[in-house]
């Protein structure tokens, strides 16, 4: 009984948040810091990765590197992959054969939001909280040997934080900054629209390419993982 009327008052919850919020999920960006840990220890590494969200499109920036995997949902519900270099303003376009991805939505949502929608239908939060665009979720689980906790913003579907844990290592996400500006958003896909790229399958006859030797010599070129 107590069980069906928290479920209740969540849809309930969830009808009004929804109303509220008028922002547009699929065009948005979320700047994120990961940090590592090791058991009994202070932060051993910390990076940053930048979400941008624009339909079908999500790209994945790490300003670290300066490398920007951008994926693509065909309509065939393939993940077409396209790596931009921003230092060199190159990019090498994969088909979807030639990386392992996988395929579908579960898929896609993995690239787009980090936690399919899947995973969350199978779990029940144990907390909800905030309103419109800054509801959010609580969830905890494991699985395989290690402890999920996640703060999911539901009208966004992005992780606000999101907690990995297993007896060696902590890695934690937490969301940093949002960008909702659309203008802004475009303008950063079209900038790497507008970078030279070459296919993957012509590699192999453009090897004096300097940019091209370096990527290969760096481990850059090569089927994603």
């Amino acid at each position: 009984m107590k069980r069906t009327a928290l479920l209740y008052a969540c849809a309930l919850f969830a009808t009004a948040a929804q109303a509220d919020c008028v922002e547009d999920p699929a065009t948005l960006a979320a700047v994120y810091q990961l940090d590592e840990s090791r058991a009994g220890s202070e932060v051993v590494k910390s990076r940053k990765i930048v979400l941008w969200r624009d339909g079908r499109r999500a790209a994945h920036e790490y300003p670290d590197s300066q490398v920007v995997n951008l994926w693509e949902s065909t309509r065939n519900a393939r993940l077409r992959l396209v790596r931009y270099f921003d230092e060199y303003a190159r990019g090498i376009e994969y088909d979807p054969g030639e990386v392992a991805a996988g395929e579908g939505e579960r898929a896609w949502q993995q690239k787009r939001q980090f936690v399919p929608d899947a995973l969350l239908e199978s779990l029940e939060p144990i907390a909800v909280a905030g309103a419109g665009c800054d509801q959010r979720a609580r969830y905890e689980w494991q699985a395989e040997g290690r402890q999920y906790q996640l703060d999911w913003l539901s009208e966004r579907q992005l992780p606000a934080s999101y907690t990995l844990a297993n007896h060696e290592v902590t890695v934690t996400w937490r969301l940093k900054r949002l960008i909702s500006d659309p203008v802004e958003i475009r303008q950063a896909f079209a900038r790497r629209d507008a970078y030279q790229t070459t296919d993957y399958a012509d590699i192999g006859d453009s090897e004096s390419d300097p940019f091209l030797q370096k990527m290969i010599n760096q481990g850059f070129v090569e089927h994603d993982h």
